[in-house]
Formats: structure tokens, C-alpha cells, sequence
């Protein structure tokens, strides 16, 4: 998994007056846990923009106050108007101790049911995986070569290798719909060939 290295700066009370200020002076609220008592700090925006930039998970080497830290993003609060980040929890990971984080899902390979027509429709983003973050892949491979019309593969029909899935087996990870003028073609043929086994 990639690291990306932020700068922070610490703060030692925690509260909505002092956390609207930090907002006020272009700054996110941070929290870390993991490791004792939580840690408070802050992010400027640019920091955030860096650790927000992609779907990937990355582990988060935090410089604060001379001291690193190595984390990982577990959730982003968003205003619910102005689409702006509010405040961040990070997860302070070591590199014996397994946490769960959900890793992108990346689909390989030209699905069979889309070489014949139909349309690709991606049913889950992230896949849940526990382990020691410093060993996990940066996205979860899923090949659809074999995946055909009106089929769907499921978290149950992949192999994962020794990556453990903690995602519910009966979860869709990707469906092949097929067209509605195919639909109707097919309809049409089933119809056609039952009028035609009755006339015989």
C-alpha cells in the first residue's frame, strides 16, 4: 500500500468552539486513535486536497510535532451543504497489529456479456480487507472476462488469494445488464419458437 507523507499541526483542546475556529482560519480538525489517547490536530487544506485526491487507501505518514505518525483514513466528515470537509478521524496502524480497511475494486479484462452487447454496471466500489496495512494491494483485482449477459459475479465467485475478505460473500460485485432491444429480441424468438412448436 502507497504512503503519502502530510504535515499537521497539533492541538491540545478539543471542542466545537475551538474546532470552528480552526475551520475559520482555512484548517481541518483532525483526530487520531489507535495507540493510547487520541491524538488532536489539525490539516491545512492543501494536505487534505492530497489525502482526499484519490479513491485509493493510502497509509499516512503524519509529521506532527516532530514526532511521525503512520495511519490510516477511516472517515471524512463533509458539510452537508457546502461539500467541504469538516473534520477527519484517522486509525494509527502498526506493523504487527491487522486493522479492516476497504480497498477500491478494480475490474480486469473485456466481460464476455460486453463482447456480446450488453452493458457493464459496477455494483460495489470498495471491498472490506483486514491485515497488516504495510501488506495489503493498493486496489482489490476482479476479473470479469468470463462474466456473461445477465450474469452477475459475486464476492463468493472471486479468488482473492490470501487477502481476507471481510465484505459479505453475497454481495454483487459487477452485473452485465442486457440491452432492452436484446431483451425484446430474445422475447421475441422464445415467442416464435413456442408458436412454432404448436403448429406442429
Amino acid at each position: 500500500m502507497k504512503t503519502i507523507e502530510i504535515a499537521a499541526s497539533p492541538r491540545s483542546v478539543s471542542g466545537k468552539a475551538e474546532n470552528k475556529q480552526i475551520r475559520k482560519s482555512g484548517m481541518v480538525p483532525c483526530v487520531m486513535y489507535g495507540n493510547g489517547e487520541p491524538v488532536h490536530f489539525s490539516l491545512k487544506m492543501l494536505e487534505v486536497d492530497r489525502a482526499l485526491a484519490s479513491a485509493n487507501t493510502f497509509i499516512y505518514k503524519i509529521d506532527l510535532d516532530g514526532k511521525s505518525h503512520q495511519a490510516i483514513l477511516k472517515d471524512s466528515q463533509f458539510h452537508p451543504t457546502l461539500d467541504t470537509v469538516i473534520h477527519m478521524d484517522f486509525v494509527e496502524i502498526s506493523d504487527s497489529t491487522p486493522v479492516e480497511v476497504s480497498l477500491p475494486v478494480k475490474l480486469t479484462g473485456t466481460a464476455k456479456g460486453v463482447r456480446e452487447g450488453g452493458r457493464l454496471i459496477t455494483l460495489i466500489r470498495k471491498i472490506n480487507v483486514r491485515g497488516i496495512p504495510f501488506n495489503l494491494p493498493e486496489t482489490v483485482d476482479v476479473d470479469i472476462t468470463n462474466l456473461g449477459l445477465g450474469r452477475t459475479i459475486k464476492v463468493a465467485d472471486v479468488d482473492f488469494g490470501d487477502l481476507n475478505i471481510t465484505t459479505s460473500k453475497s454481495r454483487g460485485v459487477a452485473a452485465i445488464e442486457i440491452p432492452r432491444a436484446a431483451k425484446e429480441a430474445m422475447a421475441a424468438a422464445k415467442k416464435a419458437e413456442k408458436e412454432g412448436g404448436k403448429k406442429k
